[in-house]
């Protein structure tokens, strides 16, 4: 496959999620328009900074380079590609959770790393705001219940398990017929 620096480039650009090209000590050579979006800098910014120094808390700096260095010495022995989750951090300072994936390449004279990340915010939040919810759900003296197909009860509360005096996690996948005989579907 080809490694040039357009070819590089054209991919980066391509790219939904930030892409930084950085070489072997950190130093960021390329910077895509997601990657801008992402953390905040524009590429003049971001281009002969160190990656660490720029997107790094600063707390997790020291355990990230380490890291790094165990990456770069990897790739002699196994393989080329690393992923992770880390949390990474804004131009404003705010940190977030990203997914990260780093492959190595040789690109004329010298190795270079291309970095995928994908910022993880919103599935973080999205997934905090669904756990809040069934704590909620988890919490009320009431009996709750979720249904499919009118009938198909797709969640259960332990109320409603206590109610039905039905093991919890058993009434998922039943019909809710099997319970109240007398509740009769709208039409």
């Amino acid at each position: 496959m080809p490694t040039s620096p357009e070819f590089l480039d054209s991919i980066a650009e391509a790219a939904l999620d930030a892409v930084v090209l950085v070489d072997d000590e950190g130093v960021i050579r390329g910077f895509n328009a997601a990657a801008t979006s992402t953390f905040g800098y524009t590429e003049h910014e971001a281009l002969g900074s160190r990656m660490q120094d720029l997107m790094i808390p600063p707390r997790l700096r020291e355990a990230h380079e380490a890291e790094w260095k165990r990456h770069q010495d990897s790739v002699e022995k196994r393989s080329p590609v690393a992923r992770g989750q880390i949390q990474a951090m804004r131009k404003n300072g705010e940190e977030f959770p990203v997914d990260l994936t780093v492959t190595a390449m040789q690109m004329e004279e010298s190795r270079v790393y291309l970095a995928f990340v994908r910022d993880r915010s919103e599935a973080k939040r999205a997934a905090d705001q669904l756990a809040m919810a069934q704590f909620a759900v988890d919490s009320t003296a009431d009996a709750v219940m979720f249904l499919e197909n009118e009938t198909e009860i797709s969640y259960a509360n332990r109320q409603a398990s206590h109610f039905a005096d039905v093991e919890d996690g058993k009434l998922v996948g039943k019909n809710l017929l099997e319970f109240h005989p007398d509740i009769v579907p709208e039409d």
